[in-house]
Formats: structure tokens, sequence, C-alpha cells
């Protein structure tokens, strides 16, 4: 069987208003029969033929693909305004010192936060890094004094 019509990416389910062969079991398709229609492959598929095939898991893979690229420059961009808007303006909660935000520990975890929008505590990736109990304490410190 020629593969090139089944690469199409325009499946559409459809209940079918003629009859018609499936391209891949060769079997007939009644009229009012729930299938798969393609305009560019000019072909029609049984709903279980289209199903079983690997036209339903590609053509799903492709849709979350690209959901998950335009997501994911959503994001990006979302994250430069903010860097943008908030470069040299915000001081660590600890330490006090600037945030630098061009900083990898500091950009991996504004990526990992989901509402960047809302956040109003910053650190410094010093403060973040180190494992000294002092700097613990001077948070503790910091936490209470702004209750």
């Amino acid at each position: 069987m020629d593969k090139a019509p089944l690469l199409s990416r325009d499946w559409i389910k459809m209940t079918m208003k003629y009859p018609g062969f499936c391209l891949i079991c060769k079997q007939k398709i009644n009229s009012a029969e729930v299938g798969y229609w393609s305009r560019a492959a000019k072909s029609i598929l049984h709903e279980n033929c289209y199903n079983l095939s690997e036209l339903h898991d590609n053509k799903n893979q492709d849709l979350l693909n690209n959901k998950t690229d335009q997501s994911k420059n959503k994001e990006d961009n979302l994250l430069a305004n903010f860097i943008t808007q908030r470069q040299n303006k915000e001081k660590c909660f600890i330490c006090g010192s600037q945030v630098d935000f061009r900083d990898t520990l500091i950009l991996a975890l504004l990526k990992l936060e989901r509402n960047i929008g809302t956040l109003e505590t910053f650190f410094c990736s010093e403060c973040l890094s180190i494992s000294d109990l002092n700097v613990f304490e001077e948070y503790k410190h910091a936490f209470s004094k702004n209750l």
C-alpha cells in the first residue's frame, strides 16, 4: 500500500455523506457511518482503522508539540518581560543586596515559578547557595521583622 496519502495531517472525523472504500482495509464505508476524511489524501478511513493506525498518535503528538512550543514561547516572553521590569529594582529578602536575574540559579528558579507576576519576595544567589546556618537565622530574623 502506498503510504503517501496516510502522511496527510488533515484527517477530519465526520459522518460520511457518500459511500466509499477505506484506504487501509479496502472495505466499504457506508454513508452516515462515522469515519475520517482527508482532503489532501482524497481518501476516507474507518474510525477503527484510523484509531489503530499511527495517524491518531502522530496527530495528537503534533498538537501536543505545537501547544508545548506555544506555551514555552509565552513563558519565555513573560520571563523576559518580568526580568526587564524588575532588574536592578529588587533586593534580597535576607541580606538586602541587589538580586541579579541573569544569574543561572535565579533564572532556573524563575522558570519553575508558575505565577511569576505574583512574586514579591526575592533572594540573591549567594544566600540561596550558602548552606550556612547563619543565613537561615538571618532569614528567620528578616521574616519575623516583616510580619
